[in-house]
């Protein structure tokens, strides 16, 4: 590796470092503004907060990163064209081809940072952060094993062994004590799903515990009175960015089993894949920014043209994948879609560069 080469790889990871950084004081003050009237529900404190804030960050911004690395790229090269780098490079025998190489090669290193840290460490940090939440703000009212959530509701104790849906709950565990503490009956369904009427179990065991003996019974359905509010159940079950990416592919897996819809998780899955791909994309699209205002444009410009690059991506992201999702398509195509749309117009733009 040539010492042009490691110095543009240098400058280039820099600057991306520099945009990350940025971005996490940014995202760091709009989340804190957000949760910030949740402080005081519990044991929620303010120290809880700003240690939720940082466990999930690292997800928060995983879907932000081609836009991350676009504005670094454009800021690393745009300095380099400033100081009149790029031309001394060039003049000196350094094609156009060789610093898109050098450019590719600090993508694809801090690609691999970006999967590292976003499909190993993101998803089990924020879903560690949403179960400390949800017990702040429960006052430990409910709690999550290996072998699923035990929670209380009112004078009821449940245990729920699989959370797929969190309108519709399966293997569920209800022991009823009294007010004199004592257990009054113990109910088991097989599943257990909310609407408007409130839970219905359907495929019941029940064992009622009396003075004198203990009646059993078993129902077909049965209309449990629970004040428990579908929401306190978010603990990752079903929110695919707590998921790791073959985690995500086994609940997607799960769902189909029971026959609950999947396209929006398959569509999230397959961004995930593609993510590497599209920071690869948006890297390559720095190129032709650069060399177009190589001599008239300045540093604000440049990051402006970014960043507008950047949010254009964004938001065909978001659209090709509701589009896709509500027009019953491959989650693989919504997926795809905004990648090859950039990938086309990055081609015929450094095309253009000479």
């Amino acid at each position: 590796m040539g010492l042009i080469n490691r110095y543009i790889i240098l400058v280039v990871l820099r600057a991306m470092f520099v945009v990350l950084c940025i971005t996490v004081a940014v995202n760091t003050f709009v989340a804190v503004a957000h949760e910030i009237d949740n402080v005081g529900e519990g044991s929620y404190t303010l120290l809880v907060l700003i240690n939720y804030i940082l466990m999930t960050s690292p997800s928060s911004l995983y879907s932000f990163f081609p836009m991350i690395g676009l504005i670094g790229a454009i800021v690393g090269l745009g300095g380099l064209a400033s100081n009149s780098e790029l031309i001394v490079m060039r003049a000196s025998g350094y094609s156009v081809g060789q610093i898109v190489r050098s450019v590719f090669m600090a993508a694809l290193i801090s690609g691999v940072l970006m999967v590292s840290v976003g499909e190993l460490v993101a998803p089990t940090l924020m879903h560690k952060a949403e179960i400390y939440k949800k017990h702040s703000r429960s006052d430990g009212d409910s709690i999550e094993t290996q072998h699923g959530v035990w929670m209380r509701v009112g004078s009821n104790f449940l245990h729920v062994n699989r959370v797929l849906d969190r309108n519709k709950l399966y293997g569920v565990d209800r022991y009823h004590v009294t007010d004199q503490g004592k257990l009054a009956f113990v109910q088991h369904a097989a599943t257990l799903s909310y609407s408007e009427n409130g839970w219905q179990a359907k495929n019941v065991s029940e064992t009622v515990i009396l003075d004198d003996h203990i009646d059993a019974g078993e129902y077909r359905e049965q209309k449990w009175d629970l004040e428990l509010n579908p929401d306190a159940l978010a603990y990752g079950y079903d929110d695919p960015m707590q998921m790791t990416l073959w985690k995500l592919h086994d609940f997607i897996g799960y769902r189909a089993e029971v026959g609950l819809p999947v396209s929006q998780y398959l569509l999230v899955f397959w961004q995930r894949i593609l993510q590497p791909l599209a920071l690869m994309v948006m890297v390559m699209l720095a190129i032709p920014f650069i060399f177009s205002t190589a001599r008239s444009g300045t540093m604000g410009l440049r990051i402006v043209l970014g960043a507008i690059c950047g949010l254009g991506f964004y938001l065909l992201n978001q659209f090709a994948g509701q589009f896709s999702v509500v027009y019953q398509l491959p989650g693989w195509l919504g997926a795809l879609f905004p990648v090859v749309i950039f990938l086309l117009l990055g081609i015929y733009l450094l095309s253009k560069v000479r």
